[in-house]
């Protein structure tokens, strides 16, 4: 690639994405929060849900007020972690499969963070407990 690289600043500023606002903000972002949510329940894993935190500042945190939650192949401790970011004091479904390993024993607290967060329905090795 012959010929040095240009100092710092040459090339100029960064331009603004197509659809983005002056303040460098998207079009989505832009939305209510009630709108986002609507799109944020669409995407059925609270997981997925998350993972929009990373668009933006304006995702940041917003899964934790779904009213509905779906965890699918979580960790218990993984889990506990998520549920203890979850903003709603009621939630109008939480839905639950755990990757439990066989040695794993839930300690009363691990209970009791469960049980207090919405009603959960858990299946181990294909049979409801």
């Amino acid at each position: 690639l012959g010929g040095s690289i240009p100092p710092f600043g040459v090339w100029g500023a960064r331009r603004p994405a197509p659809g983005a606002a002056e303040d460098g903000s998207d079009r989505i972002s832009r939305l209510p929060d009630d709108l986002l949510l609507d799109i944020l329940a669409h995407l059925c894993c609270a997981r997925a849900a998350a993972h929009t935190s990373l668009l933006s500042r304006r995702w940041r945190g917003l899964w934790r007020h779904l009213p509905e939650l779906s965890f699918r192949e979580i960790a218990p401790a993984a889990l506990n972690a998520a549920l203890a970011n979850v903003a709603r004091k009621e939630l109008s479904l939480l839905d639950i499969s755990i990757t439990i390993p066989w040695h794993y024993r839930f300690s009363s607290a691990d209970l009791a963070l469960l049980l207090g967060t919405g009603g959960a329905h858990f299946n181990r090795a294909g049979r409801d407990n």
